[in-house]
């Protein structure tokens, strides 16, 4: 291995990287022994986590800004009916069949559709992959998805949806579209 995390002190997670070097003998033949270099990369993995996150947060303030205030503000009431809709099918529903399928499937190609129309690339991108798995559905011969796998990758869907609302409000909500 090269990292690895562990939890070694008062139950704080640790990052190290490890460099593997080893000894030759005089002869050049056979390695006596291994020397490995610990490094403790713990707060350098947060500091890259942090800039990614941070790099996340500052393309969908652009695709937002992109596609307008108000454009954003109809696309997420709109695709929060649709989810409310297919949340609610699915919770009626005891068994998954081809026309709870065919249902999300049209719902949730309505949001991708809307998420590409405003160029909220990100979202359509996580909405396209969910999109895929019902599609492949509708084409199996049997479903064989359960209402817990359903919402599980439905989740998927829900949570890149509020992190868009949460850039939203934490950065751009403040700004007037009237």
């Amino acid at each position: 291995p090269t990292e690895v995390t562990s939890t070694i002190i008062n139950n704080e997670n640790k990052t190290l990287e490890m460099d593997w070097q080893p000894i030759i003998n005089d002869d050049q033949d056979t390695i006596e022994k291994m020397l490995v270099i610990l490094r403790d990369v713990t707060n350098l993995r947060k500091l890259q986590k942090e800039t990614e996150n941070q790099k996340r947060e500052l393309m969908i303030i652009d695709e937002i800004l992109t596609c307008s205030i108000l454009q954003f503000k109809i696309f997420i009431n709109n695709s929060n009916k649709l989810i409310d809709e297919c949340l609610a099918l699915i919770e009626k529903n005891e068994k998954i069949d081809l026309d709870l399928i065919n249902h999300l499937f049209r719902n949730i190609h309505t949001i991708k559709g809307n998420a590409r129309l405003y160029q909220l690339n990100h979202l359509t991108d996580r909405i396209h992959e969910f999109e895929q798995i019902l599609d492949h559905q509708r084409k199996a011969e049997n479903i064989d998805l359960t209402k817990e796998k359903l919402y599980e990758d439905f989740e998927i869907v829900i949570d890149n949806q509020l992190d868009y609302i949460k850039v939203f409000e934490g950065k751009l909500g403040h700004i007037d579209t009237d």
